[in-house]
């Protein structure tokens, strides 16, 4: 851009046409984008109890009966923190017996909090040690470019 000068002074930038072709598309900056509101019904769907009390109401027949077996399974997480590398997570899979007084949703959101805690503290060991990974592959090629 030009600035031109009047009587002495500068004035604010002037429009020039670009005498160099545009950016391409790979040198633009990418749009931000920002995540819509989690909706009420669904961010209320967090708690394990508040699932499987959605999967019985479904299911009208939900005493469930003492020493019945139930099985829940956590399905298998993959994770992709750089193209290319990946780390997985689960799955896991729990039974448990329906207990006295206890539906079927109950038993079953008991052992999905099991599940929970089992499948974060899997995520957080199995990131530590792919960031170690990382951490020692950059050493490694930073080290061979010396």
């Amino acid at each position: 851009m030009r600035r031109i000068k009047s009587e002495g002074t500068t004035t604010a930038p002037a429009a020039v046409e670009q005498s160099h072709p545009q950016q391409g598309p790979s040198m633009r900056e990418p749009p931000v984008m920002t995540p819509p509101p989690i909706p009420p019904e669904i961010s209320a769907l967090k708690d394990p109890t508040t699932r499987m009390q959605r999967a019985a109401d479904a299911d009208q027949n939900d005493a469930g009966s003492e020493g019945e077996t139930i099985t829940v399974t956590w399905g298998e997480e993959l994770y992709s923190p750089q193209q290319f590398f990946t780390f997985r997570v689960g799955p896991f899979s729990s039974s448990t017996k329906v207990q006295r007084g206890e539906s079927r949703a109950e038993a079953g959101a008991r052992v999905m909090r099991q599940l929970e805690v089992l499948a974060a503290d899997e995520r957080m060991t199995k990131m530590k040690i792919f960031l170690d990974t990382m951490g020692y592959l950059f050493a490694t090629i930073k080290g061979a470019k010396a």
